[in-house]
């Protein structure tokens, strides 16, 4: 399940470690298992490409090698007048970069020395613009406009634009609107509140004449 969805996104190269752990009829049964399992769910594994008549032999043996059994190590060990590379075992010693106890040399030339720029651009033409092109849908943009027909991601990010464009006016339009009625109801309960306070100075004043003029009649009286 892991690989299914990685092979999209990367180049997968297939490898088995600690290749000396199992025996040579074993390690090619192995081999086979690995690729009828990898083709049975569908992996799409990298293959190096054929189609280039200077490489075309090698690459094409070196896939039958698919998955390459290889061994790793940390140790120098001298084997003959060389220090080499090398495992260590009470029956003997496997050595990492000869050819005839792993698949490691052959790994490395495929990788870095014959096929590397086919990777860099596989990576770039294919799972890069995988990705591209499924971020883009996720963020709206597509392929094909409302006819189900063609259309260049140019056009289609020129069309988000000018709807993205649109709402953001409509939105702008409808916030102008709302503030301009916001204005007018506060214009409208300052006018009562002018009104409230108007009534009240004048019914003060009123009570204050009619309380003045009590006095002088009471004063009048005496």
């Amino acid at each position: 399940v892991c690989m299914k969805k990685l092979d999209s996104k990367l180049n997968i190269i297939p490898i088995i470690a600690k290749a000396d752990t199992i025996s040579k009829s074993e390690l090619q049964k192995f081999k086979t298992n690995i690729m009828t399992e990898l083709n049975s769910n569908g992996v799409h594994i990298y293959e190096f490409p054929t189609d280039d008549e200077t490489m075309s032999d090698v690459n094409a043996a070196m896939n039958q090698h698919v998955p390459f059994a290889v061994v790793g190590s940390t140790e120098f060990v001298k084997v003959g007048n060389k220090m080499m590379r090398s495992r260590q075992y009470p029956w003997g010693t496997v050595q990492v970069e000869n050819e005839t106890h792993c698949d490691f040399v052959k790994l490395r030339e495929m990788l870095i020395r014959t096929n590397m720029e086919d990777m860099r651009e596989k990576t770039h033409c294919k799972h890069y613009e995988l990705y591209r092109k499924k971020r883009l849908e996720e963020m709206g943009f597509s392929d094909v406009d409302s006819e189900n027909k063609p259309m260049s991601f140019q056009q289609s990010y020129e069309n988000k634009r000018s709807s993205h464009l649109a709402e953001l006016q409509k939105k702008e339009d409808e916030m102008r609107q709302m503030f301009v009625v916001r204005v007018k109801e506060k214009e409208n309960e300052l006018k009562d509140s002018e009104k409230e306070v108007s009534i009240k100075n004048n019914g003060f004043w009123m009570l204050l004449l009619l309380f003045s003029r009590l006095e002088s009649f009471c004063k009048r009286s005496a």
